[in-house]
């Protein structure tokens, strides 16, 4: 699968895919805030949020990612250094990091919208099940049970 987007951080690599996005660990610094973690895949569907605190001339920012069953830190810079859901980004990184954040949410929103769609389909597949079984049991008419399902279907 062809990456959308892959930025290079201070202590690992961002790649974003149309379904996931995968955190890399590779370097020194890498090495001595993680150890030999191998890369780590986050399915999009699971994302419930995207942190980005910006860096500034001073001090280094982070994008952090949050998904259910994950235990992100919450103690700022610092906690983000070690915290696997986390990249340490500089100054001269903010725009991409911008760029990234808004890019995976849009894939958020774009997921969210699609298993919206999925459940409503089955649902209205559901209902027309419903109604051939009244149908055949003769409690609605043929033209009842035609008029209802151009209903749900939109047509």
């Amino acid at each position: 699968m062809k990456p959308l987007l892959t930025i290079k951080g201070q202590n690992g690599q961002l790649t974003v895919y149309y379904n996931k996005l995968t955190i890399s660990r590779k370097g020194l610094v890498a090495f001595s805030q993680h150890g030999m973690s191998g890369d780590k895949d986050i399915y999009i569907e699971n994302i419930t949020g995207v942190q980005l605190k910006k860096a500034s001339t001073l001090f280094h920012g982070f994008i952090q990612f949050s998904f259910n069953g994950s235990a992100e830190s919450k103690g700022g810079l610092e906690a983000a250094r070690k915290d696997e859901n986390s990249i340490i980004i500089k100054k001269s990184q903010n725009t991409l990091f911008i760029h990234a954040k808004s890019m995976i949410e849009d894939l958020m929103r774009k997921s969210k919208e699609q298993a919206t769609t999925i459940v409503n389909q089955t649902s209205e597949l559901d209902e027309i099940e419903k109604l051939a079984t009244l149908k055949e049991k003769g409690y609605i008419t043929e033209d009842e049970f035609n008029t209802k399902k151009k209903q749900l279907l939109g047509i």
